[in-house]
């Protein structure tokens, strides 16, 4: 396969993680014995077989490179991209312009998948005419701070970021597992977030009736957001 373009986010804070992520970098904790941006990077891999790969970095930087590079990555390219603490989501995607020159997928580092969960996606928005794509997963216990939607037909017809207390059995999670290509920075510039979150810019674009591809990934999955996530098994 070729190679693809990828955007990793690993510079965001571990607030909810408490002490354990006060003087670490939260995507660089372990699940299942290895740091969960290994994770990420192997499932890429085994995805795409080799990727350009633009590593957003701010809080703790510098543990993140030296844990990417003691991963002994073959096939991988690697751009570590900085940005400013307290800029996540929308912030590092801004930043992430002048890197990307063409259809790319983005996801974040504290979340752990199958390989399918990114080829998928990225194969559903080269296949279709829509202006991006994004995965969402029936699994509404994973994560209760991602945004929630719906597909119809294979297309996302409803997106809330954040989340309402309501929860109907037909929502999926927003994974933040996205694909897209330029047009998703021209969607950054029309839809700035108030809240930082990429999610509230995806809300913004599906309420204005942009085309966005939806990928249901019936899966298991592991979001470290909190202390209770490092026990969790990805199997």
């Amino acid at each position: 396969m070729r190679e693809v373009q990828a955007v990793l986010l690993a510079g965001g804070y571990g607030g909810r993680l408490e002490a354990l992520a006060k003087d670490r970098q939260k995507c660089i904790l372990p699940i299942d014995g290895k740091p969960a941006v290994i994770h990420t990077i192997e499932n890429l891999l085994n995805a795409f077989g080799s990727v350009d790969l633009k590593i957003a970095v701010g809080f703790k930087a510098e543990q993140v490179r030296e844990t990417v590079e003691k991963g002994g990555f073959s096939k991988l390219s690697i751009t570590y991209v900085p940005h400013k603490p307290g800029t996540e989501g929308w912030g590092i995607y801004k930043d992430m312009d002048s890197h990307i020159k063409g259809p790319f997928i983005g996801m974040p580092g504290d979340i752990i998948a199958f390989p399918e969960a990114y080829e998928k996606v990225f194969q559903l928005f080269i296949d279709s005419d829509a202006d991006a794509a994004m995965s969402l997963s029936p699994d509404l216990d994973v994560v209760d701070t991602h945004g929630i939607g719906k597909i119809k037909g294979g297309e996302v017809i409803e997106l809330e970021w954040p989340p309402p207390h309501m929860i109907e059995e037909s929502h999926l999670r927003d994974m933040t597992i996205w694909a897209s290509d330029r047009r998703m920075f021209d969607m950054i510039r029309q839809y700035p977030s108030p809240y930082k979150s990429i999610g509230y810019v995806f809300m913004k674009a599906v309420r204005d009736k942009r085309q966005i591809a939806g990928n249901y990934y019936d899966n298991p999955w592991v979001h470290l957001g909190t202390v209770t996530d490092l026990n969790k098994h990805f199997v």
